[in-house]
């Protein structure tokens, strides 16, 4: 079918113009799936994409959309409240809120776009938080490729960070899904960053700003500690799994 609607500027936007981009290609992403617009959705792929878990080429990313949207004539989606977004360098992460699906049977979940800057602004991973929980006894046993993952794998493997992740959930479910509020972290910080420690925090996002709930903070000999900021717990040592804290040390000792 032809053309129904527009594709945004491809090319990659400035650290000022970074929100603006992101919800222009949000826009069009939505508009295209509900016009079943093959060709602005080619456009909004990058060549490479991590699809609900999955890499896959572009072209298969697309022919999965036109497969499914065959099959279900009258889809529609929905973006609800004001998505929030992280900027990681070479890409910038989108979460919210969207409802989608047939007339009368539509479903809400929580989803997430992670957007490639460079060579063009273009989707290089699509998920939402129903596939994330598939994988995720998967992805706790697959080994961390780099020491940022590896700072990541130590701070979750604690039970703290566990809890911590269940509490946020039970209290997002309070307030409405259109706020927009998602479950999220920033970080690692380097420790060039932070004069001497890896630094990652755990909160959510919102449609304005991140909140913490916790801070951690790891040294380079894998001690890790916590300080909270919206939980109840007292601060101090924590006790990561030693897995995890093998592969921090085989993965961070030469940062």
């Amino acid at each position: 079918m032809g053309s129904a609607v527009k594709a945004p500027a491809t090319s990659a936007p400035t650290a000022t113009a970074l929100p603006a981009a992101a919800e222009q290609l949000l826009s069009a992403w939505t508009a295209a799936l509900n016009n079943a617009d093959m060709t602005v959705l080619a456009d909004l792929y990058a060549d490479k994409v991590k699809f609900y878990g999955q890499s896959l080429a572009r072209a298969q990313v697309v022919a999965r959309k036109r497969q499914a949207l065959a099959a279900a004539p009258g889809f529609k989606q929905q973006v609800l409240g004001q998505p929030s977004w992280l900027d990681e360098g070479d890409s910038l992460r989108v979460l919210f809120l969207k409802r989608s699906g047939l007339p009368g049977a539509q479903s809400e979940v929580r989803s997430m776009l992670v957007l490639l800057k460079t060579p063009r602004f273009a989707i290089r991973e699509e998920t939402d938080a129903v596939t994330e929980k598939r994988f995720k006894s998967a992805s706790d046993e697959a080994k961390p490729a780099s020491c940022e993952a590896a700072v990541w794998a130590l701070v979750e493997s604690t039970p703290f960070a566990k809890q911590l992740h269940a509490d946020i959930e039970r209290n997002l479910k309070e307030y409405p899904a259109s706020d927009g509020f998602n479950p999220g972290g920033m970080g690692p910080f380097l420790p060039s960053e932070t004069g001497g420690t890896y630094d990652v925090w755990i909160g959510v996002h919102g449609p304005e700003r991140f909140e913490s709930y916790a801070f951690f903070k790891v040294t380079p000999q894998g001690e890790t500690t916590v300080e909270c900021v919206e939980c109840d717990a007292s601060n101090g040592l924590l006790a990561p799994a030693r897995s995890a804290l093998d592969d921090f040390n085989r993965l961070c000792a030469s940062q």
